[in-house]
């Protein structure tokens, strides 16, 4: 595991740069809180035009999609969460997910130089691991307006006892760490690219959409060609992954016609 650095408000700012540090309204690092997420979803008066950033050492209330748990251990991961106020739902909301990943990945490769891929709708992914996961969660109001909240956790550097217990999938977690021969980067630096990042996309996704970031998503999509499966759905849907569409849609090709998922567990079949 690499030293610990804790994370500081003033290390983020000097890294953002003052264009991008203006353009916050907040940012607040907690030791440890139930839900960064849930601190901005709480919040009582979005700034409009102003990012506003959550950070924390520790989640006692993470969550992932669904409503699932999300706990990692303190100070070894990067969690955090932005919230914008846009003056109506931006269009192609559903996908906002996935156009975050496209950023995110981004911000890996330049802070970390790795190369990440993207499993639909809300995974980040290296060597068939899970590296992180985005969580997009919205409160609209009666004037028409909503306030778009993305929390992201990745994994830094987690002791390989523990990181076999944080995902559910089969083939387990990966963090940092592991994936870059035991040179992490600054959690300080990779949260600055990270916001960086996220505030060039959300000012300009309520008009734009999806579409602008459908290639890119594709060109690093894990589940592409694989067999898989919708857990949920009904009746069942299963067959080859082939992309996403323009509004962000998975595309499962059943062999005599092609299936559009907006919503739903996506699993991977073994095959053979």
């Amino acid at each position: 595991m690499a030293s610990f650095e804790s994370l500081s408000d003033t290390a983020i700012l000097s890294e953002l740069g003052p264009e991008v540090g203006r353009g916050l309204s907040r940012l607040e690092i907690h030791d440890e809180i139930d839900s960064t997420n849930q601190a901005l979803l709480d919040d009582d008066a979005p700034v409009g035009g102003k990012l506003t950033v959550c950070l924390a050492e520790y989640q006692t209330a993470g969550r992932g999609r669904r409503g699932r748990t999300w706990i990692a251990p303190s100070g070894c991961c990067l969690c955090f969460s932005v919230g914008w106020l846009y003056d109506r739902v931006p269009r192609d909301i559903a996908a906002l997910a996935l156009a975050a990943g496209v950023v995110i990945r981004r911000a890996l490769q330049e802070a970390a130089g790795v190369t990440a891929q993207l499993k639909w709708p809300n995974d980040l992914v290296i060597d068939d691991k899970k590296l992180g996961g985005i969580l997009v969660e919205l409160r609209t109001g009666s004037d028409g307006a909503c306030y778009v909240v993305i929390g992201v956790g990745i994994n830094v550097s987690i002791d390989p006892a523990e990181l076999k217990c944080i995902a559910g999938w089969s083939n387990g977690a990966i963090d940092l760490f592991t994936a870059t021969g035991g040179r992490p980067p600054s959690r300080n630096m990779l949260a600055a690219k990270l916001i960086q990042e996220l505030s060039l996309l959300l000012p300009c996704y309520r008009d734009s959409g999806f579409s602008s970031y459908q290639a890119e998503f594709l060109s690093f999509d894990y589940l592409r060609s694989r067999q898989v499966s919708i857990d949920n759905a009904s009746p069942p849907v299963s067959g080859a992954a082939a992309g996403v569409d323009e509004t962000g849609a998975l595309l499962v090709d059943s062999g005599d016609r092609v299936e559009r998922i907006i919503a739903g567990e996506v699993s991977v079949r073994m095959v053979g």
